[in-house]
């Protein structure tokens, strides 16, 4: 188990302010890809997430990790809350050379990711709704 916080400081001025986090070459999504939607083109900014993650083998050749906690902004905008949300991310991953017992797939994973995300009083548009995401993926490090 492991505890983190996760701060990004930043302006209120929101969408590319002139103090925001400006992801150049760096396009993947920090936390998860239900969080994205709170970002204009991947601009992290004005975030704190304190959570936990949590990690267990599952035998030989798999591992099933979880991280989960609320999402608040540093700096409060104009009239919205700070709670962004709680938000939450399970990845089940499969070594394919494990798996397979096969050394020319060291190296690759199979994996199953699923995030949620429940907004706080930050949105105020009326939509509270939870967002979902998951997806299957293959990778390779090399």
């Amino acid at each position: 188990m492991t505890g983190a916080l996760w701060l990004l400081t930043g302006d209120a001025e929101g969408d590319r302010g002139g103090h925001a986090w400006h992801a150049v070459f760096n396009r993947e999504t920090g936390t998860g890809e239900a969080v994205v939607p709170m970002y204009n083109k991947y601009d992290y900014t004005n975030l704190v997430y304190p959570h936990l993650k949590f990690g267990v083998d599952c035998g030989d050749f798999s591992t099933l990790k979880l991280q989960a906690g609320p999402m608040f902004t540093a700096v409060r905008e104009k009239d919205a809350g700070n709670y962004r949300g709680l938000f939450g991310q399970l990845r089940y991953e499969m070594k394919l050379d494990k798996l397979f017992g096969c050394d020319t797939l060291k190296g690759g994973t199979f994996a199953f990711q699923g995030e949620w995300f429940d907004k706080g009083g930050y949105f105020q548009d009326g939509n509270d709704s939870s967002a979902f995401f998951a997806r299957a993926e293959i990778g390779w490090k090399f």
